[in-house]
This record gives C-alpha cells, structure tokens and sequence, in this order.
C-alpha cells in the first residue's frame, strides 16, 4: 500500500512540471492608473496603428548615436537655442536626430517651439500621418500645444496634395481645439480652416465652419470673406463645368445671390467701421461677379470698385442713359448707399481685375482710359501680368497704333516679358492688316524692340515683323481693281523690300554673333554640352528668320514685282542667306537625332563627324557680310517655303498672289470662290476694299480709343520714329526705272 502510494507520488511529481508548461497562460487585466487624459486628434482606438508614432518615424537609433544626442543636450539649456539646433539639423536632412533631441529635451524643459518645427518639417513634405503621429507623441511627452501648434498644422494642410485627406484631419484638430480647456479658437485658425475646405471644394463644410464664428464671438476679418468668395469661385468653376448650359447658368445664378448677401454683410460693417477692407477681398468678389453669363452683369464689377475704392465708372461717363437691358440697382452687385469707410487704394490686382471686366463686358475700347487713369494718375506699377493682359486687349481690338504706343512705355528694369510683348504687339500689327498704316506701327515696334533689348533682339518678334508686310496689302488691292495692276504690285514689292532692308542688317549681326563669333566658336567646340545646346537654340531661331527672308525675297523675284536692276539685287543678297541655310542644315542628325528617320544616315552622319575630329554642334558656316558677290548673281535662292507658313495666322491674313495679275484680261481681278484655279487673292476676297474706305475705317476706330499716354518716367525716352516707305508707295507706278530699290534701301541703312 505503502509501496502504491510512493510510486503515485513520484509519478505525480514527474508530471507536474509537465503539466504547468502546458497549461494555459491566463491574462490578468491591468489595473486602472488615475491620471492625466490626453486628447488625441488619431481616430478611433481601433484604428490607431494607422497613424504612426514619433518612435517609429524616427526608427532604431544606435546607442552610440544616442550618447552623442545626450553630450550635445549637455549644452542646450535653452529653449531658442534648442530651437536653433533643430533647425540646423531639419536643414541638413536629420530628421531622427532631431525628434530624439527634442525627446530628451522634453524632459527638462519647454520644447513646445521644436516640437512645432518637426510637425511643420513632415507637413511640408506632404507626410500627413507622419505629422499627426509626431503631434500624438508631443502630447504624450507632457508637452501642451499651444495655438501656434495648431496654426502650423492647419497651414501646413492647407497646402497638402491631398485635399480631401486633409479636410477631414482638419475637422478633427478643430473639433479638439474646441474642447481645450486650455486654449480657443481664433480667427487665424478659421481662416486657416476655410482656406483647407476651399482647396478640396467642401463647400458645405466651409459655410458650417463659417457658421461656427458667431458662436465662438469671434470677428470675422477681410481675409475671412475673401477666403469664403475665393472658395465659391473655385467650387462653381470646378462643380459646374461638366453641366448643361441652362443648368450651369441656374447654379451660377444661385451661387452669386448668396455672394451678393455676403458681400451687403460686408459693406454694412465697413460703413460702420467694423471691418477693413483690402484691394484682395474686393478683387475676389470681382471676380466672383464675372462668373455671371449677363455681360451687364459682368461690367456691374465697375460699381463695385466705384464705391469701395472711388474709382470712377467710365462707362457711366460714356453712357449717361442707362441701358434698356441694365438692372435695376435692386438686384446690382452694389447696393446704392452713401458709404462712410475709408476708401481702399487700387494696385496692380485691380488694375488686373478691370482689364478682365472690358474684356469680359466686350469694352475693349475702355481699357486705354482705364490704364492711363490707373498707371499714370493713380500712379499704380504696372507687372508682368498687367503689360501682358493690356497688350493682348489691344491685339484683340487690332489697335496697332496704341500697341505700338504702348511698348515705348515698357520700362527698362523691372519686369520680364520684353520679348513676349513686342510680339504680341507685332501680332496685333497682323490682325490689322487691312490699316493702310500698320507698317508703320510695325517699324515702331521693331525699332522699340532693337532698342530696348539690345544687343539680343527677339528673333520672333523680326519674323513677324516680316509677316506683316507679306500680309498687309489690302490697299493694293484696291488698287489693283482700278486698273492699275503694275503700281499696285510694285507698291506691295516696295513694301515687302522695305521690310527687308530693315532685317538686312540686324540679321547679318545677329548671324554672327551666334555662328562666327569668338564665344559661339568656343562653346561650339567645347565640353559643356547644354551650353551647345543653347547656343544650338540661338542659331535655328536665327536660322528661322533667314528661311523666312529668303522666302520673301523668292516672292518679290518670281512675281516681278520691281522693275529694272531689283532682280539681280536681290537674288544675290537671298543667295548669301540661303548659302548659310544650306550649310546649317547639312549634318542636322548629329545635332538633333530624332529629326531623321534614317538611322543609317545619322551613323554615318556621326562617324564622319568623329573621323573629323569635331564636335556635333561645330558647324562651318560661309561668311555673311553685306558686300555684293556676282559669283552669287545667276544662283536662285528658291527656298520658298517661309512665305507661305507661319507659326501665326489669325483669320483674314495671308499673302497676296500676284503672279497672274498682268496676263491678257486679268488685270482687274474679279473673286471668283468656285474656281480654284484662279489666284488665291480671287478664292478669299469677294470684294476688295478701296484705300478710302480703308481709312474711313481706321479713322472711326481711332476716334473710339482713348490715346495712351507714356508713363511718367519713361515720357523723355518715348520719340516717335518715322518710317518713309509708304510715303513713297504712290510713286511705284513707273515701269521704265532703271534704278535698283534694293540698292537704294541699303544705301540709306549704311
């Protein structure tokens, strides 16, 4: 018995031990610790993981790095220095080393100020949930954020990739700023909240945000209603593009009463000296306002600068009656009452607002007055923007008058579209072809252009300038139909040569400046492969310019539009371009692979290239000077393709064919749009304008426009520059001349 119950003991105590590693592990639940709560902006506990912690941003650091972290803490008892520090090490890229020393900063003093850096850091590389995870951590650490913290981070959604993400983090900073104790909203962070809503174009939550200053007795400021009008803007911009016509306009209607209510909201409390408005908060309503489909409506934008920056309507002083079809001041963006604010002074935003207003509104002719008011009365600076947008109005009017009175005002520093506004005011020389003057203008342009970018002037402005007198001959033909075929040829061939000799010679500078210069030849044989390529550039807008005088040269000698010695004249002076061509385009694979199809002739092309011992962008070009060589004088250029395509052709310019004016009963040209055989002149000219009807034209547009005055500082330097070739258009009837015009145009240029 005894023996039995011995050896159940001792098989008992064999099984224990076996039994305990085996058995399950039971989970004690831990035990409530009473302490501070803190409020976390993550989402809902289950959900944690997916924001991740300030230790994981950070990673493993090893404990060598550690030691070094806390010797430099050894000397920062500071909080700006520490501040400093940080800032040296997020420019340097060391994001870990510096959470850990803001970490261990953490615990003996306020590191409020790094911590707001760091957050900032991760914000500004689109790192939402990095930024959020390193807010979670500063809490945990005992550090409070104060309203600067929250400013950072809604500043820094504002500008996230990711709008909709970052509305619904912003939602949830400001639901927890609210229930602070500690701190309250103020209108920095509702601004900073609507600007959030206004990027991903939560428009619904941007008026409950909106909805919430009232209760929370703050005042809202000029950028509060300018962020609210920007927000509408935005959002019927982008959530009414895809409707219907009717529909969309119902939407837009709709969305703009709700903005004219704001906007009475607004004008109440500046003339009650609650509120201070800004040139911006009265732009974005502007621009608000020319969302609407009325063009009334769309010029109601001018009232609205009248009484908030007194600024005078001219159109009311245009138009004393008002309009059958203009509303009532009931319904007017403006309501008419005596306003006892301070006036807001314009600037360039409103001079870019009223540009848009004519343009919108269809009162282009208004904009002249508008500018000299603003620029040289107010005394408003001009920028790039403002010189584009007023240059590109007088290009849709076809003034080239004023345009070429507006680029003599360019000032010489300050702004960077000098060659985009010349050839803008150039274009606008060719949609007013049918001005008997417009060479002249365009000659100003040019002459403005040469002046004012020496030495470098714009290759595409001279193209155009060429383009001009190609399609600038409604007057000769005109002419043409009275019977006087010759002078109307010889005149439209003057006008061509004319241009030409005014390119002659700065092309021939700019020919060598590009190819036979002593800096062209060094970065042509030189290392630097992208300088080549921009020198590379250089010379095939130079290039462009000579394909396009050779085309005009081919046109005035094929079609005999000169008399006596101008052939020979001029088929030399196009052979010395053409021969430069020639030699460009030779061994064009090396320098531009993709251009030929081929590959056997690049590698060809190349391995002679290498053989030689040069480099790709090395080109021996000929000599271009004006001295005549008779060698050149039975050569034909032929490289007519320049006079028949260009880069702009807005509608109704094109070159006048002359060639079969002369023959037997074609003297007078008759249009004729069913027979394509006839000259292109006949297929898209039914009726020709006479010279006088012409002018009649030019001068009741000129009398509709405002003349543009020369700013102020740049009055000395504006001298009108006169041109004599169309003086001397009537006197190209005589056929029996033996002189050469080309020869005679160079002399007067030598």
């Amino acid at each position: 018995m005894a023996a039995r119950v011995l050896g159940a003991a001792s098989c008992l105590r064999r099984f224990l031990p076996t039994a305990a590693s085996r058995a399950p592990r039971i989970i004690q639940p831990a035990t409530f610790v009473a302490g501070r709560r803190y409020a976390s902006a993550g989402p809902a506990p289950g959900a944690v993981a997916s924001q991740p912690s300030a230790a994981k941003v950070a990673g493993k650091k090893p404990k060598s790095s550690i030691k070094a972290i806390a010797k430099q803490m050894e000397y920062i008892s500071d909080p700006w220095v520490l501040g400093k520090y940080i800032e040296d090490l997020l420019g340097k890229g060391k994001f870990d080393d510096a959470i850990m020393t803001v970490q261990m900063a953490s615990k003996k003093m306020d590191a409020v100020v790094s911590w707001n850096q760091l957050i900032d850091h991760q914000l500004g590389k689109d790192k939402i949930k990095l930024a959020m995870g390193v807010f979670n951590d500063m809490k945990k650490r005992g550090q409070f954020p104060n309203a600067q913290t929250y400013t950072t981070m809604f500043r820094g959604l504002a500008k996230s990739q990711h709008p909709k993400n970052a509305v619904a983090e912003a939602i949830k900073l400001f639901n927890l700023l609210k229930n602070d104790r500690r701190l309250q909203p103020n209108i920095i962070h509702i601004n900073a909240i609507l600007f959030v809503c206004s990027r991903a174009y939560d428009i619904d939550q941007l008026f409950l945000i909106a909805g919430e200053i009232d209760d929370l007795k703050l005042a809202p400021t000029a950028a509060t209603y300018s962020c609210i009008f920007s927000a509408m803007r935005s959002y019927a911009r982008n959530a009414y593009r895809n409707l219907d016509k009717e529909t969309e306009a119902e939407n837009i209607e709709k969305l703009l009463d709700r903005g004219k209510r704001i906007w009475i909201e607004v004008l109440e409390k500046w003339q009650k000296g609650k509120l201070q408005l800004d040139e911006s908060l009265i732009c974005t309503m502007g621009r608000l306002q020319l969302l609407d489909k009325n063009r009334t409506q769309k010029l109601e934008v001018l009232n609205l600068l009248e009484q908030t920056m007194n600024l005078p309507n001219l159109l009311k002083t245009r138009n004393d009656k008002p309009a059958a079809n203009e509303t009532s001041s009931e319904t007017a963006v403006v309501p008419k009452q005596q306003q006892n604010g301070r006036f807001v002074k314009p600037g360039q935003n409103t001079l870019t607002v009223v540009l848009t207003t004519l343009f919108s509104g269809r009162k282009i002719s208004l904009a002249p007055k508008y500018w000299n008011l603003l620029v040289n009365d107010l005394k408003v600076k001009p920028d790039n923007d403002n010189w584009l947008r007023m240059i590109g109005m007088l290009k849709q009017s076809k003034s080239s008058a004023y345009a070429a009175k507006l680029v003599g005002t360019l000032p010489e520093k300050g702004i960077d579209v000098d060659a985009r506004s010349f050839g803008i005011a150039m274009e606008a020389c060719i949609r007013d072809n049918i001005n008997p003057h417009v060479m002249t203008h365009a000659t100003t342009i040019l002459h403005r252009m040469q002046a004012h970018m020496d030495p470098v002037p714009d290759m595409q402005t001279m193209r155009l300038y060429l383009r001009v007198a190609l399609v600038s001959h409604a007057a000769f033909r005109g002419r043409a139909t009275t019977g006087d075929v010759v002078g109307a040829k010889a005149a439209y061939g003057r006008q061509i040569a004319t241009a030409l000799a005014e390119l002659w010679y700065p092309y021939i500078d700019m020919y060598n400046r590009c190819f036979k210069s002593e800096n062209a030849l060094a970065i042509s044989k030189g290392a630097d492969k992208t300088a080549a390529a921009i020198l590379h550039t250089s010379q095939k807008e130079v290039i462009a310019l000579g394909r396009k005088m050779v085309g005009a040269f081919s046109k005035v000698v094929e079609e005999q539009m000169l008399p006596g010695n101008n052939n020979r004249d001029m088929i030399i002076a196009s052979a010395k371009i053409n021969k430069g061509i020639m030699a460009f385009f030779e061994d064009r694979e090396l320098r531009e692979p993709k251009v030929s199809k081929d590959s056997a002739t690049a590698t060809a092309a190349a391995k002679r290239a290498q053989d030689d011992g040069q480099s790709v962008f090395e080109i021996d070009m000929p000599d271009l000077d004006d001295a005549i060589d008779e060698r050149l004088a039975p050569k034909s250029s032929g490289d007519s393709s320049g006079s028949s395509k260009d880069t702009v052709r807005p509608a109704g310019d094109f070159v006048w064919n002359t060639k079969n004016l002369g023959a037997g009963n074609r003297a007078t040209v008759r249009a004729s749009s069913r027979d394509s055989d006839k000259p292109l002149i006949d297929r898209w000219i039914t009726t020709p304008i006479s010279k006088d009807e012409v002018a009649l034209q030019e001068e009741a547009k000129q009398a509709e426009l405002a003349d543009i005055q020369p700013a102020t500082d740049d009055a000395k330097k504006n001298v009108e520059e006169s041109t004599p070739e169309n003086k001397a258009a009537a006197s190209d009837s005589s056929t029996d001349s033996g002189a050469s015009v080309w020869a005679g145009l160079m002399a007067n240029r030598r």
